[in-house]
């Protein structure tokens, strides 16, 4: 087991193992990342060239690969109603997908772009690259809209989520960094840096790699599954003192 530490606001620095890190396909630009069952589904972006999978994590075999209309920027993606929704980027689109990805029809996005999107079991949960979270239905319509304070910094570009009880881990864009937001309480709780990752990926390709994106929470093993835009790994994580486990 690898310990490394993570720097943490405003309290301390905290601990976490890196269980186990697998091979993760290096052309992937990764915008969404979630768990369904054993596998993982995974939205990679970039215009003419954004797909979505759905793989084994350990194996890197595919169930389903399929291609996305050239005319989208691919986002975050969740499952919800046994259907799965991705987000496109400045498009205003919501493309409805049925479990083989075949796209089924497409809903209009309530706000000018869409990054990151998580399941809250009754809802879905999205992001605009602002401090603002939304809760939609599977029609896409407002719940609710969340101002998201951080004490003591000014938040925006919110990103990729993962919705875990009453709280969204929420990727910083351009950054190696999440937030852990309690949506009860709309504020950030936790900061994690993990650019130790991100070193560790560099030096493990031959090419540059992007930030980090892609957060996917393993119900079953209480673990938490990171990776990046173009990183050679997916790195699975126990971080026994995040405010969510």
């Amino acid at each position: 087991m690898i310990w490394i530490f993570l720097l943490v606001y405003p309290f301390s620095c905290l601990a976490f193992d890196i269980v186990s890190t697998h091979s993760h396909d290096r052309h992937n630009f990764t915008q969404g990342l979630q768990f369904i069952g054993d596998e993982l589904i995974e939205s990679s972006g970039r215009y003419g060239k954004s797909f979505v999978i759905q793989y084994n994590p350990i194996s890197g075999k595919a169930s389903y690969k399929v291609k996305v209309a050239p005319n989208y920027f691919a986002e975050g993606l969740t499952e919800f109603n046994g259907k799965y929704f991705l987000l496109t980027w400045k498009q205003r689109q919501v493309l409805v997908l049925d479990k083989s990805l075949n796209t089924m029809q497409t809903l209009v996005l309530p706000s000018a772009e869409g990054w990151g999107l998580c399941n809250q079991k009754e809802a879905m949960i999205y992001s605009d690259g602002s401090n603002k979270l939304y809760k939609v239905d599977e029609n896409f319509k407002i719940i609710q809209v969340y101002k998201i304070s951080w004490p003591g910094h000014q938040l925006k570009y919110l990103n990729e989520l993962e919705c875990i009880g009453d709280y969204v881990l929420a990727n910083i864009w351009q950054s190696n960094q999440f937030v852990v937001i309690h949506i009860p309480q709309q504020k950030v709780v936790q900061s994690f840096d993990l650019n130790s990752l991100a070193k560790m990926a560099q030096n493990k390709a031959s090419w540059p790699i992007d930030v980090m994106n892609g957060l996917a929470w393993n119900e079953k093993r209480r673990t938490l599954w990171i990776t990046g835009k173009y990183w050679p790994l997916l790195f699975e994580l126990y971080m026994p003192e995040g405010e969510w486990q």
